[in-house]
């Protein structure tokens, strides 16, 4: 027997599931779904619990297959579920706010967007136009700023007992299925796929009468749970940032304000450059997320890259201090 014929069935197994993923992902997109960029920063901690290094994840073709099979078998179930009037608790997100979308309008003015692409369309929240947006983006230096921008201008998604449409993922009904070890949301919905399947049991008018209440708390435990695990890792890895006082760091500017801005370094740890006490008076253009100098007319604008000096960190309070250096 060929020892590598196992090996060689699993490549030809996995790449049929690549080209079904694709498939899927293709078909998503055409329909409206959002392709949001991201990197997600983990702190590695040793045996003690200290911060010893930032791993930064960002999405590979082995995630997006895994994330298409996901929702693919969640959207699956959902109609299922829906389609055979039996009661579940759905994921649900509703579509972005045109005042919040209109926000965003004037940034991507000032990254040369409207050159490219119809923003009034953008800003009353058409799918395809936030999708070109998203697509122009890729690539270019301010592509995880507008990505993160676009997110914080997204409704939240939550639970609810009501089919009703998913925005981001352009479904008409999606459910969480595939995780019910880490979400309990997961756990109703496989109850109620095995009341459809094998009929009522005893407790199923009590489990009906509760998806309300289940869906709202979940949605709340959710959301701590979230903010729970962003200040922890925010934590270590301003921990570990404070082994860098006095080191230089080349970022971008991620956020204005009238008495500076912050800047994001490549392993997302955020600090603050402060203008005050600088020769001349910084006026703020908080339509447009920038800062003018009143006699240099010197601008610093989200998305610039700039060079740094880690002055003080405090971990506890999760924030940072920097000097600019250059821009």
């Amino acid at each position: 027997m060929n020892a590598d014929a196992p090996a060689a069935e699993i490549a030809d197994a996995i790449e049929g599931l690549h080209e079904v993923a694709r498939a899927l992902h293709g078909r998503r997109i055409e329909r409206g779904g959002m392709d949001f960029e991201s990197v997600e920063a983990k702190v590695r901690l040793d045996g003690q619990g200290h911060p010893e290094k930032v791993e930064l994840r960002t999405k590979t073709e082995a995630t997006v297959l895994v994330e298409e099979a996901m929702i693919a078998a969640n959207e699956a179930v959902a109609r299922f579920l829906r389609d055979g009037k039996t009661a579940c608790i759905y994921r649900v997100h509703d579509a972005p706010t045109k005042a919040d979308l209109s926000q965003l309008k004037p940034i991507l003015q000032e990254f040369g967007y409207d050159k490219r692409i119809t923003l009034s369309s953008f800003s009353s929240g058409d799918p395809k136009a936030i999708q070109r947006v998203l697509s122009h983006a890729r690539g270019r230096r301010e592509e995880y700023l507008v990505s993160s921008l676009l997110v914080r201008a997204m409704s939240r998604a939550v639970y609810r007992d009501t089919c009703d449409r998913h925005f981001g993922l352009a479904s008409d009904a999606y459910a969480h299925f595939t995780s019910p070890i880490r979400r309990y949301p997961d756990l109703m919905v496989h109850r109620m796929v095995k009341v459809a399947l094998f009929g009522r049991a005893q407790e199923t008018s009590a489990q009906e009468h509760a998806l309300p209440s289940i869906a709202q708390h979940c949605s709340s435990a959710e959301r701590t749970a979230e903010e729970a695990a962003r200040e922890s890792q925010e934590l270590k890895l301003y921990e570990l940032l404070a082994r860098h006082v006095g080191e230089c760091f080349d970022g971008i500017i991620a956020g204005v304000s009238a008495t500076g801005f912050f800047v994001r370094l490549d392993d997302t740890a955020e600090g603050f450059v402060s203008l005050a006490g600088r020769e001349e008076y910084f006026a703020l253009d908080s339509v447009r997320r920038m800062l003018v100098g009143s006699d240099s007319l010197t601008t610093y604008r989200l998305g610039m890259r700039v060079r740094v000096r880690v002055a003080a960190v405090y971990p506890y309070e999760r924030r940072a201090d920097f000097k600019l250096i250059e821009a």
